[in-house]
């Protein structure tokens, strides 16, 4: 228990301080450490995962991530380490610079500054077979279904239901997917 301790707390070391700046080229290389060291990070990790440089996930110990999923470049997940959690299912590609968040600020109480009011945490649950475009924003508790794409700048408030294209701010559903069609 304390070995595992200490080789994640190495591992997230390491991970900040040289793995994330590692470019892949030549040969995949900061690629493969960046997944050597999540396995380590992450509470669970799949194999063939991608995170890409640059990518920041707090502590990482409440994220789980399946087999060929990746967290894109300049990715950030918040929210980690303070007791929210994520969820990342297989086959999930992610685009750049997408911002997940996994706590929320209590804002009903007037009387109390909004700096001093309780934060809670949530879990964000991506499932199988998503595609999250570039600059998305996923807010706290959010499920996105299986196989659903949120499109390039979207802000997704609520739940995404399976098959889905989701795009705007806040997101809402632009179409369903259908197997027929492309």
């Amino acid at each position: 228990m304390i070995l595992d301790k200490i080789s994640r707390y190495l591992a997230l070391a390491i991970y900040y301080g040289l793995g994330r700046y590692i470019p892949n080229y030549p040969f995949s290389f900061g690629g493969r450490i960046r997944r050597f060291l999540c396995k380590t990070i992450f509470k669970r990790c799949g194999e063939n995962i991608n995170v890409e440089k640059w990518a920041y996930f707090g502590s990482g110990e409440d994220i789980e991530i399946g087999v060929n999923s990746g967290i894109g470049i300049r990715s950030n997940i918040y929210g980690i380490g303070g007791g929210g959690k994520l969820s990342i299912g297989e086959n999930v590609m992610m685009a750049p610079d997408v911002t997940i968040l996994t706590l929320k600020h209590c804002y009903g109480d007037i009387s109390v500054p909004f700096i001093e009011q309780k934060i809670y945490s949530t879990e964000v649950i991506i499932e199988d077979d998503v595609w999250i475009g570039i600059r998305s924003i996923i807010l706290p508790g959010v499920t996105i279904g299986k196989g659903s794409i949120v499109a390039a700048g979207a802000v997704v408030t609520k739940d995404v239901p399976n098959y889905s294209v989701v795009g705007g701010v806040p997101a809402k559903i632009i179409k369903k997917r259908d197997s027929t069609k492309n």
